[in-house]
């Protein structure tokens, strides 16, 4: 562009020589008008093309801020051009674990990778309420592990040493309710939420329920990530360094761990992580909740409070977690806000694609799998087979060791074991 500029001034010194006066004056004015305009858009495509530059940059090596060494080493683990393929997402026992569940089990089947399952070919557990054993499972090397299982270190001797550990958390209040919910509608119909609330193992336990109440009601997620919390006293000043130690320890061997609440930024993140596309991270969530689950009651602000208070050393966790999220969201919220926009839009083109009316669509409406609910187009795509699949179905077909797509499941569903 500059030399565009200098030759022109040259014709035009040549060319002025032959002019009046009035005419060179007019000529001259436009050369000068020529001269800014040339160097206006000038600044702006360097400008616009350096823009670009830096949101492909972001796009391959991360969007993470090198202010602290905390978000420095996240955005190091993403170093390899190729998607992360080992995998261990720690399902906890929240509402929302089955659509990561669903999201890591896609990602295995449309790469080829073994996930691991349920040495008794039979369940959705790996040991689960025990500590995670490699006889729970098999082979004896897969690629992804996904199922129910309690974390241990003898899971990190069975994973490959490059493995990717996930897990997700929900607010434990509402996972406390969420726990009620689900105990009352299948094995204890009688208990009340006033008396759950009081105290809710011993409730579980005077009404024999057999959901290991104690295990899973009160700091579950924890006892998940393998802290055994029926150790822990109902003080948090007495347990709170073996909880902040744990927590600790977990965070340093954990490469994501996901918010629920905040689900699109948190995909966000993990996609970024795991070198994964934006593809890899689509999901149709149900709009209604399965009859099974029961029907979720009120919650007043006591019972809130006191669900916060009896989760106390999950809420630590929870807090750990949820600042992180923010701490790393917050490094670049533009960028975050652009790509939950963008995965949205994969989102409902992908619902509309697949889903004939998704506001019919329930929790576990495909458990027992029924084509009807899929368009006459999705029956004929895998990858609408694969989203609008129940996790029961999907985790049947698993052991089964029948693939899943539209050749698979057809006739709604004869070919399903």
């Amino acid at each position: 562009m500059p030399v565009c500029i200098i030759l022109v001034w040259v014709l035009a010194s040549t060319g002025l020589a032959n002019l009046d006066k009035e005419k060179k004056k007019k000529l001259l004015v436009a050369f000068i008008g020529f001269t800014i305009c040339c160097v206006v858009v000038t600044f702006y495509y360097r400008s616009h093309i350096y823009h670009n530059f830096l949101e492909v940059k972001e796009k391959l090596f991360g969007s993470f801020s090198n202010n602290t060494t905390e978000l420095a080493s996240l955005s190091v683990q993403k170093i390899s051009r190729q998607p992360a393929t080992h995998i261990a997402y720690i399902k906890t026992h929240n509402k929302e674990s089955s659509t990561i569940w669903s999201i890591v089990v896609n990602f295995a089947l449309n790469h080829n990778l073994t996930i691991a399952l349920p040495a008794a070919r039979t369940g959705n557990n790996l040991g689960w309420p025990k500590s995670f054993a490699p006889t729970d499972a098999t082979p004896p090397k897969p690629d992804v592990l996904c199922h129910y299982s309690r974390f241990s270190d003898a899971m990190l001797r069975y994973m490959p040493k490059n493995t990717q550990y996930l897990t997700s958390l929900s607010h434990p209040a509402d996972q406390l309710l969420s726990s009620y919910t689900h105990l009352s509608a299948r094995s204890c119909p009688n208990m009340t939420i006033t008396k759950f609330f009081s105290s809710p193992s011993k409730e579980a336990s005077a009404k024999n329920c057999s959901l290991h109440s104690a295990s899973w009601l009160i700091n579950g997620q924890l006892f998940d990530l393998g802290l055994n919390t029926s150790e822990l006293s109902s003080s948090s000043h007495v347990d709170n360094r073996a909880v902040r130690k744990k927590i600790e320890q977990l965070d340093k061997k954990f490469s994501m761990v996901i918010i629920l609440e905040r689900l699109e930024e948190s995909l966000i993140v993990m996609r970024d992580l795991l070198n994964w596309t934006t593809e890899d991270i689509i999901y149709i969530k149900s709009s209604i909740s399965s009859p099974a689950a029961g029907v979720v009651p009120s919650y007043s602000d006591q019972q809130r409070s006191l669900a916060g208070q009896l989760n106390w050393a999950d809420m630590l966790l929870y807090a750990h977690f949820s600042k992180k999220l923010d701490d790393i969201v917050n490094s670049n919220t533009a960028y975050y806000k652009q790509e939950v926009k963008n995965l949205r839009k994969r989102i409902s083109l992908w619902t509309t694609r697949c889903i004939r009316d998704v506001s019919k669509m329930s929790s576990t409406s495909t458990d027992t799998y029924n084509d009807h609910m899929l368009t006459t187009r999705g029956k004929s795509i895998d990858k609408c087979i694969q989203l609008a699949m129940g996790e029961l179905t999907k985790n049947n077909l698993l052991i089964a060791r029948k693939p899943i797509n539209s050749r698979t499941i057809v006739g709604g569903g004869r070919n399903l074991p």
